[in-house]
């Protein structure tokens, strides 16, 4: 009963009500009997309901930044009269060098805005593009079954058989944590009943985040950043570095494609915080924090509250030896670098590299942000 493309209801699909029956010591042939009638009740006698599998919410905070304020401000100067020069006059006029810094620092701000708004309309559009798909996907399944009733062609599944009376009953039980009751019927078939009416909500999928990336590579190599003197720009890291691939195979200038290629960093630290919060406004804008904060148990409330081990990417063992030295929940472990948190797992055993130390704190730090 097997195979990729399994009827399921909910998240549940037959081979898994097959393989429970099976666990519970039922021969092959009851097991069956129970796994199809458990499908005839629910996939083929529910009705259909259309619902996205991810929400797509009508605002979002993180993409509603403030209205821009303008530092610069020129005051006139008047011919033949005022003093101009590169520095402050004693007249009181800041000069060329104050009111061109300003001017930088303006076309900076709104740089940085720029990149905001583009990220988010990164999220947006592909949230939108899988809503749509989805509502294709549905119509074209209304299209067909009215296809099959013009035709007369559309038929429901029926269980053939001679009809039986007087079933007995079994018991009560839970199959993959759903209330059900066991019944054999005379002919000696077993079925389950009544039908299961509960549905599991999928997993929401966390997008693909490109911090954990740049953490990986950066901390592997920190000579990477030798090459610059005093700060980096994200142009000057893509022009010497972009071909370092990080685990997963995505060049480093593919990750730094979202920030502004002049803004500049004094340090590896500022460049992956403006990551993690980056990552994170894309995270909220497909819709997947919610599901995320619900995984983590803390659907309403401060995630980096939430216990280690409920964060997917950290291994059982690793749970352990940061539990073993008081690191138990994301904000603890957000607290720590790639050097404290591979000589922590070095103590208690567990061999981490510094590259997945470096993209681990970058995955707790993005969900401190959710």
């Amino acid at each position: 009963m097997s195979g990729s493309n399994q009827l399921s209801f909910g998240a549940t699909t037959v081979d898994m009500v097959y393989k429970t029956f099976l666990e519970q010591k039922l021969d092959i042939a009851d097991a069956k009997v129970m796994a199809a009638h458990w499908l005839l009740d629910n996939v083929y006698s529910a009705g259909r309901s259309f619902g996205y599998s991810r929400p797509f919410p009508p605002s979002e905070p993180d993409c509603s930044p403030p209205p821009f304020q303008r530092r610069f401000a020129h005051a006139d100067w008047t011919d033949g009269e005022s003093v101009v020069q590169a520095g402050k006059t004693e007249g009181g006029d800041e000069g060329f060098n104050a009111r061109f810094h300003k001017i930088e620092e303006d076309l900076d701000h709104l740089g940085r805005l720029a990149a905001q708004a583009f990220t988010c309309i990164e999220g947006m559009r592909a949230s939108l593009s899988q809503a749509l798909d989805e509502i294709r996907a549905e119509l074209n399944r209304i299209n067909a079954d009215i296809a099959q009733l013009k035709r007369g062609t559309m038929t429901t599944p029926v269980v053939t058989g001679p009809l039986v009376t007087g079933p007995k009953f079994l018991g009560k039980g839970v199959i993959l944590d759903r209330p059900a009751q066991i019944w054999q019927l005379e002919s000696g078939q077993v079925v389950t009943l009544p039908q299961i009416t509960e549905t599991r909500t999928p997993q929401a999928v966390q997008p693909v985040t490109r911090a954990p990336g740049i953490a990986e590579i950066l901390t592997e190599d920190p000579a990477i950043l030798h090459d610059f003197g005093n700060g980096f720009t994200a142009k000057d890291l893509i022009e010497k570095h972009g071909n370092r691939l990080s685990s997963d195979g995505r060049p480093l200038g593919e990750l730094l494609s979202s920030i502004p290629p002049t803004e500049r960093f004094a340090n590896s630290d500022e460049l992956l915080g403006r990551m993690t919060e980056l990552d994170a406004s894309l995270v909220k804008g497909l819709g997947a924090d919610a599901q995320i904060r619900e995984n983590l148990g803390q659907a309403t409330g401060s995630v980096g509250a939430a216990t280690l081990d409920k964060v997917q990417d950290i291994s059982p063992a690793l749970t352990r030896a940061l539990e073993a030295e008081g690191v138990k929940t994301i904000d603890d472990m957000a607290s720590l670098d790639a050097t404290k948190l591979t000589g922590i797992a070095s103590r208690q055993g567990v061999a981490l590299q510094a590259g997945s130390a470096g993209a681990l704190l970058a995955r707790v730090k993005t969900l401190k942000r959710l």
